[in-house]
């Protein structure tokens, strides 16, 4: 339904255009989007760098661009990101515990996002930890133990029945987080063979 001026005509996007210089109503009330046109001021992000006080673009097509900018330079972007985290890993690692805190149940939505969209590497990552407990983890590996989870996912999905990854010599006996002990064997044979080597 379309916006009312003072003489109770509709207002469409090029009468607001040619109305917006002549009243200060208007300038108030609605932002002109370069690609959406005349919106009202709620719909763009604030920025004080700019004289009215608003992005140029509306949150649509900022977020849009912000998308592309990040997918174009992924790999300056993430490079960037470490750069940061190492100049100083422990304040970085005391704020993301400090926000995680603060920020519960987003948190654990996002876990459970992640654990759907790639259980694999879910598992591979709860293995690493276990592994990195008991000091038998190696970084050189992980891309071949993420390999080996994503196997037992699509046994799992090919032959309708679970499929895990094991460790040939259990980690609790000692026995490494790396790919040469590590079999995809079916869930029942798993649980059966419990912590004995393979």
């Amino acid at each position: 339904m379309g916006t009312r001026g003072c003489g109770g005509a509709a207002l469409t996007a090029d009468s607001l255009i040619d109305q917006e210089a002549s009243d200060p109503a208007l300038a108030i009330l609605f932002k002109k989007c370069p690609n959406c046109g005349p919106l009202p001021r709620s719909a763009f992000y604030r920025n004080s760098a700019r004289p009215d006080g608003l992005q140029s673009s509306c949150k649509a097509c900022h977020k849009r661009a912000v998308q592309i900018h990040q997918a174009a330079n992924r790999p300056g972007i993430l490079s960037a990101r470490r750069a940061r985290y190492w100049t100083d890993p422990d304040t970085h690692r005391s704020n993301a515990s400090a926000w995680a805190r603060s920020n519960r149940p987003a948190c654990r939505a996002s876990e459970a996002r992640y654990r759907r969209a790639k259980p694999w590497k879910h598992r591979a990552k709860c293995a690493a930890r276990r592994a990195r407990m008991t000091a038998a983890c190696f970084t050189w590996s992980t891309p071949q133990i993420e390999d080996k989870y994503a196997l037992a996912e699509l046994m799992t999905r090919l032959f309708g029945k679970p499929y895990e990854v094991d460790h040939r010599q259990p980690l609790s006996r000692g026995g490494p987080h790396v790919n040469a002990n590590l079999d995809v064997i079916d869930r029942v044979d798993n649980r059966r063979k419990h912590n004995r080597p393979a």
